[in-house]
């Protein structure tokens, strides 16, 4: 629609393709790492469809922010790309949890595939990195930790 709004009556326009947006605050998502930080907090199992070989591009809200800002910023139009070119396993999400505290165990339930799941899927940053200096800064274990430590937080009441 807005590359056709765009040939037709000159307009500018800017979409952006978000990845897998992760951070505190994000208790109404339903992501993977979202999810698993709550059952983690909440001392629940944690549930795993397939594998958890699947990978995927998370990104945190804050790098989002960032990248938006920059659109806003340079007058950007056109499409980009917003995630961190990288893909992580679920099982890689699930022991970055576990090392956040050695002392107790993640139970960890592996449930059917979920029909038609893509196996992996990252973004290609490299439009937004040319066009907008787009560079993400929050690597995944700070993100994480950073999540994980709001929903601590979050659950005792000290949001």
């Amino acid at each position: 629609m807005l590359s056709a709004y765009s040939g037709s009556y000159g307009m500018t326009t800017t979409a952006l393709r978000f990845s897998n947006v992760y951070g505190p605050k994000s208790e109404r998502k339903t992501s993977v790492i979202s999810a698993f930080c709550k059952a983690y907090v909440e001392d629940k199992s944690i549930n795993v469809h397939g594998d958890g070989k699947q990978t995927r591009d998370y990104v945190h809200v804050e790098d989002i922010c960032a990248g938006i800002n920059s659109v806003v910023e340079n007058r950007a139009s056109g499409v980009f790309q917003l995630g961190t070119g990288l893909g992580t396993s679920v099982n890689d999400v699930l022991a970055l949890l576990q090392n956040s505290d050695l002392s107790r165990r993640i139970d960890v339930r592996h449930c059917p595939e979920k029909p038609g799941e893509v196996r992996h899927n990252l973004c290609d940053i490299t439009h937004a990195k040319n066009a907008l200096g787009f560079d993400p800064q929050i690597r995944l274990p700070e993100g994480v930790r950073q999540t994980l430590d709001w929903y601590h937080n979050h659950a005792q009441g000290h949001s």
